[in-house]
């Protein structure tokens, strides 16, 4: 999803990956990549002209909640930038990316082979 979630009101967004969990295959994953919160944050002082009519920054705590009932669950994020310059410190981070995954279960037993439950893998 290049670019696009900031875009997309974040009350959808649940909704939306209930609907791309659906269409993608049980091992597939999903990759986000969106400009940095922080980034968004500072265009919003410093550069509002250039932000569009809806560019939201997704911080990853709010991020996680939109997402925490659906099959979901952030495997990784990592911020990069798409431009290199050189000893220029502030431009550093300046993307994100985001990789969802599936969440997994794990059967429980106790001692005796009794299932006591389930355990949700990636959850912390």
């Amino acid at each position: 999803m290049p670019d696009s979630c900031e875009h997309i009101p974040i009350e959808h967004h649940n909704r939306m990956f209930k609907n791309i969990s659906k269409m993608l295959k049980d091992d597939g994953i999903v990759y986000i990549h969106i400009p940095h919160p922080y980034h968004l944050d500072w265009m919003r002082i410093h550069d509002k002209e250039e932000l569009q009519l809806i560019d939201q920054s997704l911080y990853l705590h709010e991020f996680c909640e939109t997402i925490k009932d659906t099959d979901f669950y952030v495997f990784s994020e990592e911020p990069y930038n798409v431009w290199t310059f050189p000893n220029l410190s502030e431009w550093r981070g300046k993307y994100v990316h985001r990789v969802l995954r599936r969440k997994e279960y794990l059967l429980l037993e106790n001692d005796a082979g009794k299932a006591m439950g389930l355990w949700e893998v990636g959850k912390l």
